[in-house]
């Protein structure tokens, strides 16, 4: 729950969370829509269904026994990375690891004059192992927790509180301010030793240090760690959605809907459909359908029916190509009426490249 929100926020829901599944069993035995709903306002929806499918993976294979080491966790339960695993087993099972998250990164990047932009591959590689290093070998969940707590109520991004830090001893940046207040203040033009570069910087195209292109700002001070690289720019998505809604007799609306597996491709399909009868009698269906990428596809489909001597109908379609070009298709259709009257319809449509592409459309 901590993961991208802060603590005061989590507070209410934990309580809450706990409260209704006091156990990892009772978590287990619950339905994704039961916890969507008390995730409900949080964001980032994933984090409790990651945290649902862990809870029956370890019921289910594991006898209800968490794995008690950062390898085993990140290795057998989904949604659980590097620095989840690491939380865990240092402290619930006090395994001696090291973990790394934002607060950590401030830490260590100021610690160490780590210049780069932290989200590189070298600076990750270098900070898990610079926690891995300094972890508390006798106290590790302690220790990791302190480090966390460090950078979120001292070593703050803006306006960190250096003169109270219980590491500025340690702290290569703010030796970097000293030094520099040093020799700004020198009006004597005494020499002094602070122009000898430290060892990592006679490196040359150093993967840790600033880049050549970016200088030190006086004014930021210890701020000038880390860095981060420049945001992209926000992708603009256009959609458009259609939605089937029958309004029952008592005032109810119904909105039917068929949702996509969650795994594998095109399994099942998100269809929409819009009914036109022309004027002949002719009825055409318009659809919206998803594609495969997660862009819309516009699709315009006339039907003919033709009813067999058995009473099965048979639905004959030309589909328009995303490039404007014909596809003939070719769509078998099965009519169920249920008790209440409620049609549905079984489609088993030819894909383009000949496969088969099996298709469950409720329509009204």
């Amino acid at each position: 729950m901590l993961q991208q929100t802060q603590v005061a926020t989590v507070v209410e829901y934990y309580k809450r969370w706990m409260k209704k599944w006091p156990t990892l069993q009772d978590l287990a035995k619950a339905s994704l829509e039961e916890v969507n709903e008390m995730w409900a306002g949080l964001g980032y929806y994933s984090r409790g269904r990651r945290l649902l499918e862990g809870a029956q993976k370890v019921v289910q294979e594991f006898g209800g026994k968490m794995p008690r080491t950062a390898e085993a966790l990140l290795k057998h339960l989904p949604g659980v990375g590097r620095y989840t695993a690491g939380a865990i087993a240092s402290i619930a099972y006090s395994q001696a690891t090291g973990i790394v998250d934002g607060n950590v990164i401030r830490v260590l990047c100021r610690m160490r004059l780590i210049g780069a932009s932290s989200t590189s591959q070298a600076v990750q590689n270098k900070l898990w192992s610079l926690a891995n290093d300094v972890v508390d070998q006798d106290h590790p969940g302690d220790f990791n927790q302190g480090m966390m707590e460090l950078g979120a109520t001292v070593c703050t991004p803006k306006s960190p509180s250096c003169a109270s830090c219980p590491a500025q001893s340690l702290c290569l940046a703010k030796a970097q301010v000293e030094r520099n207040k040093s020799k700004n203040g020198n009006k004597l033009g005494i020499k002094d030793r602070t122009d000898i570069p430290d060892i990592e910087c006679v490196v040359e195209k150093c993967d840790l240090c600033l880049p050549e292109n970016e200088t030190w700002d006086e004014k930021e001070g210890v701020q000038n760690y880390p860095r981060k690289a420049g945001k992209k720019a926000a992708r603009v998505e256009r959609t458009s959605v259609c939605v089937v809604c029958r309004r029952k007799r008592g005032g109810e609306r119904q909105y039917y809907l068929v949702q996509r597996a969650q795994k594998g491709q095109l399994i099942r399909t998100s269809v929409c459909v819009v009914c036109r009868r022309k004027r002949d009698g002719e009825r055409q269906y318009y659809l919206v359908q998803r594609a495969q990428k997660g862009q819309l596809m516009r699709t315009s489909v006339c039907v003919v029916c033709r009813r067999k001597r058995d009473g099965e109908r048979q639905y004959y379609l030309v589909q328009r190509a995303q490039k404007g070009q014909l596809i003939r298709t070719s769509v078998c259709v099965v009519c169920r009426r249920k008790r209440d009257g409620e049609r549905q319809y079984y489609l088993v449509q030819r894909a383009q490249k000949g496969q088969l592409i099996r298709t469950s459309v409720c329509v009204v």
